[in-house]
């Protein structure tokens, strides 16, 4: 089968919601290149509205809910390489160590927050439950997801002790790193070494914070791929309105009060770390919602027969944005590129991004009305099937 025939044979919902995903890790991704290294939109000055509006709309509708749903999207489409069969172990481990080796590269030279390093590692955990009983892969993604829960109780609880008997100011919590300095007025090779560092001592925080969220994601990814959950013969309306209800009814009513409170936990002279834990555990926890009603959403448009061509062209060229979008921002943010590290507001950060993914977006939609594959696409998928 040739790349034009399996273009067309895909699922064009999952196109779709793939590339809406990647302007959501865009929209979060942003503010790591232009605010803070280390802390992202956390780390503007909260007196002008333009800042306040960044971080509200940043932590309302995009943090943690985008990574959830292309995690989400990873597991389905793990059902599309194994086709459910023992026989592709080889061609599925190829995958996942492909991944880790963009993942590193990636976090070294563009963006220390990659998370393709993350799933080529979890992939390879996630083929031993390829071919175990939905019952076992449910309880595990009930498992982890209370375990996560458990993890951030526990840490708000100490966060609201230690606001009893320590307060942090604002300037306390917030991390300054070489990064940022480098970012300013250091060199492309300078930035390497600073982000390298910067990458091994956060790596483990981001295990910790996002890995069990995501590996959740992937399990219920492969029950939904398992079953074409999201092809044009299984999806209903009546599913999409129930999504887009639990989602726009319940998430982001939530994600909004969530949202509010991190805003109001720098708004003091002292910094309320109990109230931003709080507001964090609730954004993590509840930002599943939020994806489920962006896909329901997004799958009532499919059903009502929009192609949503931009979306499904951007989802197809997943791995070359993903990466593209980290390349663009650097030169756009780095000293040695247009310099504008720290000189924007958040919302400007969020216009741009979305500009960044547009262009992108519509540059791999005219790739692939030609039956191309993105670059990257084709680099993974060079190596001979086993």
């Amino acid at each position: 089968m040739n790349d034009k025939t399996q273009l067309k044979n895909r699922d064009n919902l999952v196109d779709a919601i793939r590339g809406f995903a990647l302007l959501g890790i865009a929209m979060v991704n942003i503010h790591y290149f232009a605010q803070s290294s280390a802390d992202g939109w956390f780390a503007a000055e909260f007196d002008s509205f333009a800042n306040q509006a960044g971080g509200f709309i940043t932590s309302s509708f995009f943090l943690a809910k985008f990574y959830l749903l292309f995690s989400f999207l990873f597991g389905y489409s793990s059902t599309y390489l194994v086709k459910g069969s023992p026989e592709n172990k080889k061609r599925w481990t190829k995958r996942s160590f492909a991944l880790i080796g963009f993942g590193f590269i990636h976090a070294q030279f563009l963006f220390f927050g990659d998370i393709l390093f993350i799933y080529g590692i979890f992939g390879l955990i996630l083929w031993t439950f390829m071919f175990r009983r939905d019952a076992v892969i449910r309880g595990w993604a009930v498992f982890l997801y209370v375990l996560t829960a458990i993890g951030f109780f526990f840490v708000t609880v100490a966060s609201f002790l230690a606001d009893m008997f320590e307060p942090l100011s604002p300037e306390e919590f917030l991390t300054s790193t070489r990064l940022d300095q480098l970012m300013v007025n250091g060199n492309f090779l300078e930035q390497v070494l600073a982000r390298t560092e910067l990458w091994v001592t956060t790596l483990p925080g981001i295990l910790i914070l996002q890995g069990p969220m995501v590996f959740v994601a992937f399990l219920l990814g492969l029950m939904a791929g398992r079953k074409s959950w999201l092809s044009k013969e299984n999806f209903k309306a009546t599913t999409a309105n129930k999504l887009m209800g639990f989602g726009f009814g319940f998430g982001i009513p939530l994600q909004m009060m969530a949202a509010i409170g991190m805003l109001w936990a720098f708004s003091g002279e002292s910094f309320s770390l109990g109230v931003f834990m709080t507001s964090l555990a609730v954004i993590f926890l509840t930002g599943g919602l939020v994806s489920a009603g962006i896909v329901g959403a997004i799958g009532k448009l499919v059903l009502s027969g929009k192609k949503l061509e931009i979306l499904a062209g951007a989802g197809k060229h997943s791995l070359s944005i993903y990466l593209s979008q980290s390349l663009v921002f650097l030169v756009i943010y780095s000293g040695w590129g247009l310099g504008l590290f720290g000189e924007t507001t958040l919302l400007t950060n969020l216009f741009m991004a979305f500009g960044v993914w547009f262009v992108l977006a519509v540059l791999a939609t005219w790739n692939a009305r030609s039956g191309r594959k993105g670059p990257m696409e084709a680099l993974i998928s060079r190596s001979p099937r086993s």
